[in-house]
């Protein structure tokens, strides 16, 4: 028999599963204010008084979990790429400074794991230590727009300032159970006649818009995957607890 030969292409190893890490996520004000300037939001505006009325107890703009927007490193150090989309990809030459030291850091091969592993089960925005978080802080834009985090799941624990526990994806789509359901609606808001019955289970969120414990997290995860109204988690296991906490700078 032939001895078979694999390509570095083809034969490479994967990233090693990520559980802990940084992250540069936008502060929740702007996003916010964006989100309830947005045309689908206008168009809804009874609905959405309803619901806040339904969940008054919290407040979206404390929130403090993972679905806020993320430094991601820039997908080249190509400078015609940035040139070819100055007038249809504008959001990509925001922090571009830090952006590009963030592919430096990383390495170009960085974005070609993302063809090897699920998108959900890898963050490519993940810092793996804090100075080189505290490094990439320094070169944002406007670095008081952000703040630095700590996320964790599985084994959970921090040195940090603990903030508490969201639930949704761990990878790039930042998808959160409370912030689509409470804080910013978007793909799947509740339907009215549950919002009496989501307000109990959400009577244990923190001041952060966060879940104090793992099993109330994990809790809520079993009632919301009981919604027709949810999203369908596809594979099960997708919806990971997240815990959150805050280093000092």
């Amino acid at each position: 028999m032939s001895p078979v030969h694999f390509s570095k292409k083809t034969f490479r190893m994967l990233p090693e599963r990520q559980t802990k890490g940084f992250m540069l996520l936008c502060k929740v004000g702007g996003l916010l204010d964006d989100y309830e300037r947005s045309d689908p939001v206008q168009k809804n505006r009874e609905y959405l008084a309803c619901l806040r009325r339904a969940v008054s107890f919290i407040n979206p703009r404390q929130y403090r979990g993972i679905a806020r927007d993320a430094l991601e490193p820039w997908s080249s150090t190509d400078d015609q790429l940035l040139q070819n989309g100055r007038t249809t990809l504008l959001d990509l030459r925001k922090n571009l400074r830090a952006r590009r030291r963030f592919l430096e850091i990383n390495g170009e091969d960085r974005g070609e794991w993302d063809y090897y592993v699920d998108g959900w089960d890898y963050n490519q925005a993940l810092i793996a230590d804090f100075v080189t978080a505290r490094e990439l802080y320094t070169t944002l834009d406007s670095p008081d727009s952000y703040e630095i985090v700590e996320l964790c799941r599985e084994q959970y624990g921090t040195d940090y300032e603990f903030l508490g526990f969201d639930v949704g994806y761990w990878g790039s789509d930042k998808f959160s159970l409370i912030c689509d359901t409470v804080v910013m609606p978007r793909w799947h808001p509740p339907m009215e006649e549950d919002l009496c019955q989501l307000s109990g289970r959400l009577r244990s969120l923190n001041q952060n818009v966060l879940f104090r414990t793992v099993e109330e997290a994990e809790i809520f995860r079993d009632y919301y995957r009981s919604c027709e109204w949810a999203e369908v988690e596809e594979p099960f296991g997708e919806f990971c607890v997240i815990q959150i906490a805050v280093p000092e700078l």
